[in-house]
């Protein structure tokens, strides 16, 4: 259905066939396609809604720091490093994100769930999903934050526990993409035991029983309607950085259980993440000329790998034979593909043309629309934001044929952005959620100070890091006191220092900022962290969401200092209360 809500609108409609012949950004799009701020009068439901989030980034905050985590890192990428508050509680994000979500409008998450790609990090992702999982049908495509260290390379070295990977996941483990792909594939075996699961996973659920190496194709029963369709896989422990699994899924629409669509449309979702050469950390293949003997950095190039492409023409194929449309959806850009893997998917794109209304990805953060070169006409690229960096957003998607005629095919894809959306869902009196500087012993600059040591400086780097997250963790016992202020908190269940009230926790944390210790600091942030938030787990209380609303709060305006490079006001703020008058 489409939303009578909608706060930005675009419809894209879609008129003609081509070949893709390369990709860029600033292309002008032809006039074959017509833009529109609002969905088309009228229109003609073609596809279910289905919600593309991605880059949820879960962050595991108690390994070793590494050089990875320094402002070098940060030239290279602005989100390497992020404010200390998001990696304390970007989790957030994608829990309330996924609750925000219409009611059973299936989702597919774009990539990237975890950071430094440890394996504490997946299980959240798949934690988070495992809440909503029997009311809302989801599938996921691979990031290069899943299964390379930090999103850059293959990291794990012989022996294992000397990498830089070991050691930033300590108390974890790294998590290679062999790893990611056989994790996920118990994730969708799962989805097939909730309450009135869908039939396709839970057909899926009976084939599967850990195959390295396989295909599923749901078997249509009558005119029922199943997400989940088909899926094809390859766990590779020899090159595990060429794992891969590709997936397809129904969102056709009809208008009544026992019709059939006027016309299917389908998503396939690829694994643009899959390796053909173990990616390094230096992007050597960028070269002129010498560049082919060399492999990508897994951050600036994805690929698909030849036995992935052979299965996405096979299902193009068969999507054909149906006269059913199309879109594909992958982590990276067309743009940061290997150029090998990019004109693969344009020939393929060619070979089918117009049927292939769309291709959806994510990645660099920015969230656009992306007009690709071609021939006669273009093949449109949806860039979706990310839950976590600024500007923090999801979109949904759906396919309209417009009406009367002549019909076009129109893709309606409204924006949503997460702080626009989280104010018209919070009461206006939400406390702790202004930009509040006056926190001893920090300054002003404290959202983005990590950034401004010695370059390269593990070190000083990891202290600041430390300073902030042990500030944020004081500031919230004292600006949302416990039930009981003067009660003894709850011992964790694994062990840690027993604390007798709010305000022995606040003295706990103005020790640990005197320590020179790193690890006396990280111990507590540790044992605090969770503490913290779990002291009001039910938001349907007054004390629940101001937990979460300070929480969420603190991640927007320091992600918005990361972005701007500097603490001060962006377009989005009204008012700045200047200082104390001279007298």
């Amino acid at each position: 259905m489409v939303p009578a809500r909608s706060r930005r609108r675009l419809a894209v409609l879609c008129a003609a066939s081509g070949a893709l012949v390369a990709c860029g950004s600033g292309t002008n799009l032809s006039p074959t396609f017509t833009i529109l701020r609002n969905p088309p009068p009228t229109p003609n439901q073609l596809s279910r809604q289905v919600a593309l989030i991605a880059d949820s980034h879960a962050h595991y905050l108690y390994g070793a720091p590494t050089v990875i985590q320094t402002n070098v890192a940060d030239w290279f990428s602005a989100s390497a490093i992020r404010p200390p508050q998001a990696d304390l509680w970007g989790w957030r994000f994608l829990r309330w994100t996924l609750g925000a979500i219409h009611a059973d409008v299936p989702i597919i998450h774009l990539g990237d769930v975890g950071d430094i790609s440890c394996a504490a990090e997946f299980e959240h992702f798949l934690e988070e999903m495992t809440r909503v999982q029997a009311r809302k049908r989801w599938v996921y495509a691979p990031g290069n934050h899943d299964g390379f260290f930090y999103g850059n390379y293959d990291g794990i070295t012989a022996p294992v526990s000397l990498s830089l990977w070991a050691q930033a996941c300590a108390g974890s483990a790294p998590l290679d993409k062999a790893g990611v792909v056989s994790s996920y594939l118990g994730a969708l075996k799962k989805q097939g035991s909730v309450p009135e699961p869908d039939p396709g996973f839970k057909q899926f659920a009976e084939q599967f029983t850990g195959q390295e190496a396989g295909t599923f194709a749901y078997r249509r029963q009558g005119t029922e309607w199943a997400y989940f369709q088909r899926a094809a896989w390859h766990v590779r422990h020899d090159e595990r950085w060429g794992s891969w699994i590709a997936q397809e899924v129904d969102l056709s629409w009809s208008e009544a259980p026992d019709r059939a669509p006027a016309q299917r449309v389908y998503a396939i979702v690829i694994d643009s993440a899959a390796y053909t050469k173990r990616p390094e950390l230096l992007p050597l293949d960028k070269l002129p000329i010498l560049g082919t003997a060399f492999a990508p950095n897994a951050g600036l190039r994805g690929d698909i790998p030849p036995d992935e492409l052979a299965v996405i023409s096979e299902w193009l194929a068969d999507a054909k034979r149906e006269n059913a449309l199309v879109f594909i959806a992958a982590h990276h850009p067309l743009s940061a593909l290997t150029d090998g893997s990019r004109a693969e998917l344009g020939a393929l794109r060619a070979k089918y043309g117009d049927r292939v209304i769309l291709y959806a990805s994510a990645h660099d953060h920015g969230g656009k629309w992306i007009v690709n070169a071609g021939g006669a006409t273009q093949w449109l690229e949806l860039n979706v934001g990310s839950l976590l960096d600024s500007p923090m957003e999801f979109r949904y998607l759906q396919v309209l044929r417009t009406a009367p005629a002549p019909e076009r095919v129109a893709v309606y894809a409204p924006l949503r952005r997460l702080t626009d959306l989280w104010k018209t869902l919070t009461p206006v009196a939400a406390p702790h959620c202004d930009d509040h500087v006056g926190w001893e012993p920090i300054d002003a600059a404290f959202p983005i100070g990590y950034k401004q040591v010695a370059i390269a400086d593990v070190g000083k780097t990891e202290a600041e890091i430390l300073k902030v997250l042990l500030a944020s963790l004081d500031q919230e016992v004292k600006a949302i006191p416990s039930a009981d202020p003067g009660a003894p908190w709850p011992d964790p269940p694994g062990g840690g220092p027993h604390f007798g009230s709010d305000a022995a926790v606040r003295q706990a944390i103005a020790t640990a900022m005197q320590s020179p210790d790193p690890k006396q600091k990280m111990d507590l942030i540790q044992s605090l962290a969770i503490r913290v938030s779990d002291r009001f787990p039910d938001e349907t209380t007054k004390q629940g969401r101001d937990t979460r609303d300070w929480e969420m709060c603190q991640v927007m305006w320091g992600t918005k200092y990361e972005r701007a490079g500097a603490r001060k006001p962006d377009p989005n703020d009204t008012t700045v209360i200047l200082p104390p008058e001279t007298p």
